[in-house]
C-alpha cells in the first residue's frame, strides 16, 4: 500500500525482492536509515548509484567519508559528485579529481566550484598561475588567479605585493598595486617608472616640482597640454638648473624649463614663504601671509615638501590637508611611529598606513592592549603583527572586533591572523567549538596523532570531529577502553577499533568496547556479530547452548545446521551442544569440554580423534557405545587421543582385536602388561606367548 517511491513517487517496493531497485542496498535500510528511494537506484540523480555512494567511502580529509546518496553535491561546493569523482583533469599533470566531500580540495581558500566555474583556476593547485601568491590570497587581493601579471604592467603580482620599497622618493615602504598598471596615476606605467625612468611609482610627482612624472616626460603642463618646451626631468625639480622649479616656470612664469637663461630669479616673494607672488596666485595662497592656513607650516614648505624629514607635501590652504583630524604640522613633526619609531604620518593621506583607520583615530584611541591603554601605530598597518590589519581587527563584524594591540586576543596560543586565515577559528574564543579543548591544542602538530595514519588533528570548529556522537574532549580524556581499560577512543575516527560500529553506538547502545573490535574475544568482530550474525558481542555463547559463537559460525559456514542465536537450530528437540556432529557417540559439548570420567577432550568434528580406527565414543565408553562396528569383546576402554594408550608398542586397535598368538588373545589397551607376568604385551605377542595367562 505504501506506493510513494520511484521517479514519480507512485511505485511500491517488491515484497519478493529485498532490494527492489537493485542498488545493492536492502529496501528496509534505504527507508529506515538512509532516507533513500528503494525504487530508484540513484536517489539524488547525480550519476552515482546509491550502493556506490554508501560503500565507496574514500573521500574527505580523513579519507573515510562516503558521498551522500540524497544530495547530488555532497560537499555543497557547486560541483556534482559524479563530476568530482570522474572529471579528473586537474592538478599538475591534469589527471587528478576534486574531492566530493571537501569543498576546497587544495585548501587554498577558494571553493572547488568557484575555482572551476568562476575564476577558471585549478581546484587542485594552490597557486594556479604559479606566481607565488596562493589562489585564496589572490582572491583577497583582487588579482587574477590564472595570470601572473593581473594589470599587465610588466611586473608580476607577487613582486608588486611584496616589493614594498616605494614612496618618499623610493625610500618608503609602499607597494605598487597588482591591479593598477599606474599605481600613482601619473601617466607612467609602474614597470616603466621602476625600470626605465627611475621615478617613484608611488609618487605622482617624484621631484616635487608640481608637475606629475608623466607630464614631465610628455612635456605637458598641469592641465595635460603640451607647453612646447619638450620633456623635463621628472627626477629634477629644476631641470635646467636655472634656479626656478619646472612647475613654476611652466605654470607661473611661462618660461622654458629647459633654458636656465630665462629663469625669472627676480620674482617677488612678498611674505618670504618660499613661493613667489606668482606661485602664490597659482596655488591660491595669500602672497602676504607666509602661512596661509595657519597650520604652522610655511606655504612654500607645504607646496614643495621642504623642511620635513620625509619630504611630505600638503595643502597650503588647509591646516588639515587630509581631513584626518590632525594638523599638517603635527603630522610631519611627530616622527615617532613605525617599526623603528622614526616615521611621521602623511599630511595628505588620512590613513598613512592604509589599514582602514584614520591617523587621528590610531593616535588618540588608546583603548587596546593587555591593559586597555595602548594605541595602534598609524604607520604600521598591523600594529600587533598578527597578520590582520588594524582596521580589519577593529571594524570586522564577522569575527571581531579583535584587539589590534594583542596578537592573540583570546589568549589561546594562536594568533588572531592564524585563527582567521588558517584555522578559521574564533579569535575571541579560546575554545571555538566549546568542546573543552583549547583551539591551539586542537591544531598544533604535536597533537595531530589521530586518524588512520596517526597524523590527524581534531577540528577546532567541530566539537565532535568524527561525527560519532561523542565530544572530542571525552574521546581524548575518557581513557577507559581497550584491553587494559586505559585507552581513549579516536576523535578523528568514528569507529576507533574498525569493527563497523560507531564509537557512540558501541558505548551507549551495545555496551561493547569501542577500542576492542572483538569485545567478547570470540574471534568474531563486534560489528559483524551485531549487523550480520545478530549474535551477542558481549557473550561468546549468544544462545547459551554451550557452544562458542565462533565454533557455531564456522560450522554454519561449512554447511552444517548451526546458529549462533538458536540453541536448537534444527528444531529436533536436542540442543545444538548435545548434538553429535561426527556421530561418534559423544555429544559436541562432551567432546569439547571433556565431559567423561577420564576428562579426555576430543575433536567433535572427527569421530576418530587419534586416527586409530576406534571411534572416540567407543574408546571412552565401550560398554554403552558401539559406533565403529569393531568387536571390543572385553569392552576395554582406551584413550581416544592416543593410538597406543598404554605405550606398549601395540595400537589400541591391535590390543582389543585377537592377537596372532596360539590363544588369539585380546589385551587391555590401557595396561602394557595385561597378565602381569613381567613381560609387556608387545613382547609376548612377538614370541607368540600367552599374553593373558601366566
Amino acid at each position: 500500500n505504501n506506493c510513494n517511491y520511484g521517479e514519480n513517487d507512485n511505485e511500491c517496493t517488491n515484497p519478493n525482492n529485498s532490494d527492489s531497485d537493485g542498488d545493492t542496498i536492502n529496501d528496509g535500510r534505504e527507508i529506515i536509515y538512509l532516507d533513500t528511494d528503494p525504487k530508484d537506484a540513484d536517489t539524488d540523480n547525480d550519476g552515482l548509484g546509491d550502493g556506490t555512494e554508501t560503500t565507496n567511502c574514500i573521500y574527505g580529509e580523513s579519507g573515510i567519508d562516503c558521498t551522500s546518496p540524497i544530495s547530488p553535491d555532497s560537499d555543497g561546493d557547486g560541483i556534482n559528485d559524479y563530476d568530482e569523482i570522474f572529471n579528473c583533469v586537474y592538478g599538475e599533470d591534469n589527471d587528478e579529481c576534486t574531492d566530493p566531500q571537501t569543498t576546497d580540495s587544495d585548501n587554498d581558500g577558494v571553493e572547488d566550484g568557484d575555482e572551476i566555474n568562476t575564476y577558471l583556476s585549478d581546484p587542485l593547485i594552490e597557486d594556479t598561475d604559479d606566481d607565488g601568491l596562493g589562489d585564496g590570497e589572490e582572491l583577497n587581493l583582487g588579482t587574477n588567479l590564472t595570470n601572473t601579471d593581473t594589470d599587465g604592467d610588466g611586473i608580476d603580482d607577487y613582486v608588486e605585493v611584496n616589493n614594498c620599497i616605494y614612496g618618499q622618493n623610493n625610500t618608503g615602504s609602499d607597494c605598487t598595486s597588482p591591479i593598477n598598471d599606474d599605481t600613482d596615476s601619473d601617466g607612467l606605467n609602474d614597470w616603466l617608472e621602476i625600470t626605465l625612468t627611475g621615478t617613484d611609482p608611488m609618487d605622482d610627482d617624484s621631484d616635487g616640482d608640481r608637475l606629475s612624472d608623466g607630464q614631465e616626460i610628455a612635456g605637458q603642463d598641469r592641465n595635460g597640454t603640451s607647453h612646447g618646451h619638450g620633456a623635463t626631468d621628472p627626477l629634477d625639480a629644476d631641470s635646467d638648473n636655472g634656479g626656478i622649479r619646472d612647475g613654476t616656470e611652466i605654470e607661473t612664469d611661462d618660461t622654458n624649463p629647459n633654458n636656465p637663461s630665462d629663469d625669472f630669479l627676480a620674482a617677488l616673494d612678498n611674505d618670504g614663504d618660499g613661493l613667489s607672488n606668482g606661485e602664490e596666485i597659482t596655488e591660491g595662497t595669500n602672497p602676504n601671509d607666509p602661512d596661509s592656513d595657519d597650520d604652522g607650516l610655511s606655504d612654500g614648505d607645504e607646496v614643495y615638501g621642504l623642511n620635513n624629514t620625509y619630504g611630505y607635501t600638503s595643502d597650503p590652504n588647509k591646516e588639515d590637508s587630509d581631513d584626518d583630524g590632525l594638523n599638517d604640522s603635527a603630522e610631519i613633526s611627530n616622527c615617532i611611529y613605525g617599526g623603528n619609531n622614526d616615521k611621521c604620518t602623511d599630511p595628505e593621506d588620512a590613513d598613512s598606513d592604509s589599514d582602514g583607520l584614520k591617523d587621528s583615530v590610531e593616535i588618540s584611541n588608546c583603548i587596546y592592549g593587555g591593559n586597555n591603554d595602548e594605541c595602534t601605530d598609524p604607520k604600521d598597518s598591523d600594529s600587533d603583527d598578527d597578520g590582520i590589519t588594524d582596521g580589519g581587527e577593529v571594524h570586522n563584524v564577522t569575527w571581531g572586533p579583535t584587539n589590534p594591540m594583542d596578537p592573540d586576543s583570546d589568549d589561546d596560543g594562536l594568533s588572531d591572523g592564524d585563527e582567521i586565515f588558517a584555522t578559521s577559528t574564533d579569535p575571541l574564543d579560546a575554545d571555538s567549538d566549546d568542546d573543552g579543548i583549547n583551539d591551539y591544542d586542537e591544531v598544533i602538530p604535536i597533537n595531530c596523532i589521530y586518524g588512520e595514519d596517526n597524523d590527524e588533528c581534531t577540528d577546532p570548529n567541530e566539537p565532535d570531529t568524527d561525527s560519532d556522537g561523542i565530544n572530542d574532549y571525552d574521546e581524548v580524556n575518557n581513557c577507559i577502553y581497550g584491553e587494559n581499560d586505559d585507552e581513549c577512543t579516536d576523535p578523528s575516527d568514528d569507529d576507533s577499533d574498525g569493527d563497523g560500529l560507531d564509537d557512540y553506538v558501541e558505548i551507549n547502545t551495545h555496551n561493547t568496547d569501542p577500542n576492542d573490535y572483538d569485545t567478547d574475544d570470540d574471534s568474531l568482530n563486534d560489528g559483524y556479530e551485531i549487523n550480520t550474525l545478530e549474535s551477542n558481542p558481549l557473550n561468546i555463547d549468544s544462545d547459551s547452548d554451550g557452544l562458542n559463537d565462533t565454533w557455531e559460525w564456522r560450522r554454519a559456514t561449512e554447511g552444517y545446521t548451526y546458529s549462533l542465536i538458536d540453541d536448537d537450530t534444527d528444531e529436533d528437540g536436542t540442543l545444538d551442544g548435545d548434538e553429535d556432529l561426527d556421530n561418534d557417540g559423544l555429544s559436541n559439548l562432551d567432546e569439547i569440554q571433556g565431559n567423561n570420567v577420564y576428562g579426555y577432550i576430543t575433536n567433535p568434528l572427527d569421530q576418530d580423534s587419534d586416527g586409530d580406527t576406534l571411534f572416540d565414543g567407543d574408546e571412552i565408553d565401550p560398554q554403552n557405545i558401539n559406533k565403529d562396528g569393531i568387536n571390543n569383546q572385553y569392552n576395554y576402554a582406551s584413550n581416544p587421543t592416543k593410538k597406543d594408550s598404554d605405550d606398549d608398542l601395540l595400537s589400541d586397535l591391535e590390543e582389543i582385536l585377537p592377537s596372532n598368538d596360539t590363544y588369539g588373545s585380546r589385551t587391555n589397551p590401557n595396561d602394557g602388561d595385561t597378565d602381569g607376568d613381567g613381560l609387556t604385551d608387545y613382547e609376548e605377542v612377538s614370541y607368540y606367548w600367552n599374553i593373558t595367562g601366566d
